[in-house]
């Protein structure tokens, strides 16, 4: 609700829309307790939609900060996150090929690999 008010009045890209995505982004998925567990008992919605939030603060990171940054890497590990756990849902529901599978866990590696860099 508060992203979507105030993308009324600022700019897509601006540093406070930004700030609250990111913060969404690294919550959804998250417990109080912390158990680490919870991006599993994401809903579909859910999951595509922090995978649309983080693509969309990488893409800005990519502008702002190219390169190895904290930002990236902590975006790479959401989106690997969200990437794996929709992957291994639709796979296990027989939704998704082994081979469809492959490619999107090769997809991950990279993002793990680029984001401990």
């Amino acid at each position: 609700a508060f992203i979507k008010k105030h993308s009324q009045n600022l700019h897509p890209n601006h540093y406070y829309l930004q700030d609250i995505k990111l913060a969404l982004c690294q919550m959804i998925g998250q417990s109080a307790t912390g158990q680490g567990h919870e991006i599993f008992n994401l809903t579909e919605k859910e999951l595509v939609y922090k995978q649309k939030i983080a693509l969309e603060l990488l893409e800005v990171a990519n502008r702002i900060s190219p390169g190895v940054s904290r930002l990236r890497g902590v975006i790479l590990y959401e989106l690997q996150a969200t990437l794996s756990t929709y992957a291994r849902r639709k796979f296990s529901a027989g939704e998704i090929s082994s081979d469809h599978m492959k490619n999107i866990m090769k997809e991950v590696k990279k993002y793990l690999v680029e984001c401990i860099q």
